[in-house]
């Protein structure tokens, strides 16, 4: 008893760590009352408890939990100079840089094709539907550097010269949101045969990894056209192949996205597009002009408030890095642009303007159709092409049938139109994503398919994080590419995060 009053009459021998140890108690009787179902809290005061026990251990004596080493290194990961900052003001018991490098160190480069553990954890927690994959092909732009790191040469290809991009492969499932990017191969001149070589690669990993891929999605670049055609239809481009293992179709789709643009882009350029007759949708034709937007823009441009509230000086003249935005494409091609061009067709003496509202409604249509990523995006916006497709029999796969055979008569009529690389494209895209639907819906048993989910838009959002990691540098090294890509396969495989 004695002892005890020397502890609260004594100012010097009341130590800190009595006054800790009886926080800590408190705390943990605090996390015994919380509910389980009030998960929030709890890791709130379970992170609390754990800083106060951290206090008062020597430095180089801590033991970090694993959550706490999880949520550090999150931390690390979106911004290295941010945690450096919490590690310099001491507020926090953190662990140390060299302590989270040890996280990753134990994953393989993604450069090897040799991933098939890291790939068997992820899938374990994905059911059989889940693991339908598309596989999506593109290409990283990178510093022409090389690096030594970790023992190693970083940014040469296997030919010895010095790599220029990267050749990235990613998988994206169709029925959740799951995405991983399988394999990574540096470049400095990409052909037809290289990217059919690492191709056949990959899909020996998939098949090892009991993935099922569906669709390969490529852009309209000329190697990417010479690969499908060449290296995988034998010279005739069709809308699927049939795997030569599995004997499951794959279907061969130019992402949508890219060729939106490039519509846009055809559009700008050429000026004038002469389109032939399409039943339901353009049953005259008609003879859109882009000077009638220019012209548009320009009468609205002193105006307070304005109809075609979209299009900007960047829409009528881009520049060259510009024209690979889909938001330019999309600021032409939305309802705000047609709805004004309608508007003063028939009201301010601008008959013409209505036959270029005409085909940016059919085009409007088109994207609302392809661009479907969530089932409830139609009742959202109260607009009924912004449905998913839930059956072989939908109008939208009927319309993507109908809109090919459109394509193919404008382009055998010799009018005024896209080129020949987006004609291809377009058509193709259509006729291979109706094919790909129906067979999803008919032998996968899929309730509903967002097409969507069959673009790039997975694949550049992942190069938009690798940028990041690395500092927002656009053209980011080969070391900077791998160091990124490991630390969000940590966190994808620590918090589920893709």
């Amino acid at each position: 008893m004695a002892r005890l009053k020397s502890w609260y009459t004594d100012p010097s021998s009341a130590s800190l760590s009595l006054h800790v140890l009886t926080a800590v108690n408190e705390l943990q009787k605090a996390l015994d009352y919380v509910p389980d179902s009030d998960g929030e809290q709890h890791r709130k005061l379970q992170f609390l408890t754990e800083q106060l026990r951290l206090l008062m251990k020597q430095k180089y004596g801590r033991h970090y939990s694993p959550e706490l080493t999880i949520f550090a290194f999150m931390i690390h990961a979106a911004g290295p100079a941010a945690y450096r900052v919490l590690l310099d003001e001491n507020v926090l018991c953190l662990p140390s840089t060299n302590t989270l490098k040890k996280v990753t160190r134990r994953l393989r480069s993604v450069t090897t094709v040799d991933n098939s553990a890291y790939l068997q954890l992820r899938l374990s927690q994905l059911n059989e539907p889940e693991r339908t994959v598309t596989l999506i092909i593109d290409e990283i732009y990178i510093a022409k550097r090389v690096e030594y790191s970790s023992g190693g040469v970083q940014g040469l290809t296997a030919d010895g010269s010095v790599a220029s991009t990267l050749l990235c492969f990613m998988v994206k499932s169709l029925a959740s949101k799951y995405k991983d990017i399988v394999a990574i191969y540096p470049m400095d001149k990409l052909t037809a045969v290289k990217l059919f070589d690492c191709y056949n690669e990959v899909m020996n990993l998939l098949r090892r990894t009991a993935m099922n891929v569906v669709a390969i999605l490529v852009d309209n670049a000329a190697t990417n056209r010479k690969f499908f055609i060449d290296c995988l239809c034998d010279g005739n481009l069709t809308p699927s192949i049939l795997d030569p293992v599995t004997g499951q179709p794959m279907f061969l789709i130019f992402d949508p996205v890219h060729t939106m643009k490039n519509v846009y882009n055809n559009f700008q350029g050429r000026k004038v597009f002469e389109c032939p007759p399409m039943d339901r949708n353009l049953p005259a034709g008609c003879t859109a002009d882009f000077s009638h937007i220019v012209q548009l823009f320009e009468m609205e441009s002193t105006m307070s408030l304005k109809k075609a509230h979209r299009l900007t000086p960047a829409t009528l003249q881009p520049r060259s890095i510009e024209k690979t935005s889909v938001k330019l494409a999309v600021s032409v091609f939305c309802e705000s642009t047609r709805d004004a061009l309608q508007y003063y067709a028939a009201h301010d003496g601008r008959p013409t303007w209505a036959a270029t509202a005409d085909f940016i409604t059919l085009l409007l249509k088109l994207w609302n159709v392809l661009n479907v990523k969530t089932s409830s995006k139609g009742k959202q916006k109260r607009n009924y092409t912004m449905d998913p497709v839930r059956s072989s029999l939908d109008w939208k796969l009927v319309f993507l049938r109908e809109f090919a055979d459109f394509l193919q008569q404008w382009e055998m009529s010799g009018r005024r139109g896209l080129s020949r690389e987006t004609f291809l494209a377009l058509r193709h895209s259509c006729l291979a994503l109706s094919e790909c639907a129906s067979f999803l819906l008919d032998r996968h048993g899929f309730k509903y398919v967002l097409l969507g989910h069959l673009q790039s838009d997975a694949i550049e959002s992942r190069f938009g994080w690798l940028r990041q990691l690395a500092g927002a540098n656009y053209y980011l090294s080969m070391r900077q590419v791998l160091e990124g890509d490991k630390k969000i396969r940590t966190l994808s495989l620590f918090s589920g995060r893709t």
